[in-house]
C-alpha cells in the first residue's frame, strides 16, 4: 500500500516574512546576529540564515525568545514572526517544556504546578519591564517582596499570569499574594512536595495586540513561612527591563551581597559591594533563566541560602 508523506511543517510562512522585513530594514544577518547576542539572545550568522531561507526553523525556548527580540529589531508587531512559525519537523515525540534552568532538580514540582494551574509554562504574557522591591525583617530575612511589571500578551492568549514560589525547604505555610493594580487572584495551588506554591492571576484589562498592562501585586511571607536571605526572578522567556531592589532599612546592613545568575545551565557570581541599607541590580534584555541577589553576616565562606534549584 503506497501513504502519501505527510506535509511539511509550514515554515515558509515565517522564512518569507523574516526575509522581507530584513530586506525592508536594509540590514545584514551579522549585523541582526550581533544585537541578538548584545541582548541576550545569541542566535549565530549560519542560524538566521536557516531561518530566512526556510531550511529550518526555530525550536526550543532561547530560539523562541530571540524570535521575540527579532520582532522588535526589526519593527514588526509583536506577534508577528511568532504566529508563522510552523510545527516541529524533527523525528519522534517533541521535547517537554523546560523550568528556565536546564538543571533544576525540582522541574518536576514546577511544571506540575503549571499544569495544576492549567497554564503551558510556554505560552504565557511576555514580560516587558519587572521591578521586584523587597523588603527584610529584623533578622534579615525576605518580609515582602512588591512586584511591578509592564505585559505584553501574545495574540489569541488568555490574561492569565501564573506565579510559582520556591519556599528553601518543604513547609505548609503558604505565602501570602495580596493583588494590588490590574490584577486579581483567581487560583492557588500547592505541590504535593509542598516544595511549590503555585499561584494565578487574572489581569483585569487584558491588552490588545501591541499594547501594554500594568500589574502589581505584594508577597508577603508570614512565620514560620522558611525566610530566607535572597530574591530571586525567573523566567522562559527575555525579559528587556529588570530590576532587584532589596531595602535592610529594618535589618542590619549585610557584610556581603552578590549577584547570581544561572542561563543556560551555567552559574555566575558577582561580589557586589555593601551598599547604605540597599542592595540593587538593573539588566536590559536579560536572557531566559535565572537572576538572584543574596547577601549575608559574617563571613561569606561560612555558607550562603542556596538558589531555588
Amino acid at each position: 500500500m503506497h501513504l502519501d508523506p505527510s506535509p511539511p511543517a509550514p515554515v515558509a510562512g515565517f522564512a518569507e516574512t523574516l526575509r522581507e522585513a530584513i530586506a525592508a530594514r536594509g540590514t545584514s544577518l551579522a549585523q541582526l546576529s550581533d544585537r541578538l547576542r548584545r541582548h541576550g539572545n545569541p542566535v549565530s550568522i549560519a542560524t538566521l540564515s536557516c531561518w530566512q531561507n526556510g531550511t529550518r526553523q526555530p525550536e526550543g525556548v532561547c530560539s523562541l525568545a530571540a524570535v521575540e527580540e527579532l520582532e522588535t529589531l526589526l519593527l514588526l508587531d509583536s506577534g508577528t514572526l511568532q504566529r508563522r512559525i510552523g510545527h516541529s519537523r524533527r523525528a519522534g515525540r517533541p521535547p517537554k517544556p523546560r523550568a528556565p534552568c536546564e538543571d533544576w532538580t525540582r522541574e518536576g514540582p514546577i511544571l506540575d504546578t503549571f499544569r495544576a494551574l492549567g497554564i503551558d509554562p510556554a505560552a504565557s504574557f511576555n514580560t516587558h519591564s519587572v521591578h521586584a522591591v523587597c523588603t527584610t525583617d529584623a533578622h534579615g530575612l525576605v518580609d515582602t517582596i512588591h512586584y511591578r511589571a509592564i505585559l505584553r500578551p501574545p495574540s489569541g492568549r488568555a490574561g492569565l499570569i501564573p506565579y510559582i514560589d520556591l519556599p528553601g525547604v518543604p513547609t505548609d505555610v503558604w505565602p501570602e499574594l495580596t493583588a494590588a493594580t490590574g490584577c486579581r487572584v483567581v487560583q492557588r495551588h500547592a505541590h504535593s512536595s509542598r516544595m511549590a506554591f503555585g499561584m494565578l492571576l487574572a489581569v483585569d484589562d487584558p491588552p490588545e495586540q501591541r499594547q501594554s498592562a500594568l500589574i502589581e501585586f505584594t508577597l508577603h511571607y508570614p512565620l514560620p513561612y522558611p525566610r530566607d536571605r535572597l530574591v530571586t526572578y525567573a523566567s522562559m522567556y527575555r525579559t528587556p527591563e529588570l530590576l532587584l531592589h532589596v531595602d535592610f532599612a529594618r535589618s542590619p546592613s549585610p557584610t556581603w551581597i552578590e549577584e547570581v545568575t544561572m542561563v543556560g545551565g551555567e552559574e555566575e557570581i558577582v561580589p557586589l559591594p555593601p551598599a547604605n541599607r540597599t542592595a540593587t541590580t538593573v539588566r536590559s534584555g536579560f536572557a531566559p533563566g535565572l537572576i538572584a541577589l543574596r547577601w549575608g553576616y559574617g563571613s561569606r565562606e561560612d555558607g550562603a541560602d542556596p538558589l531555588p534549584l
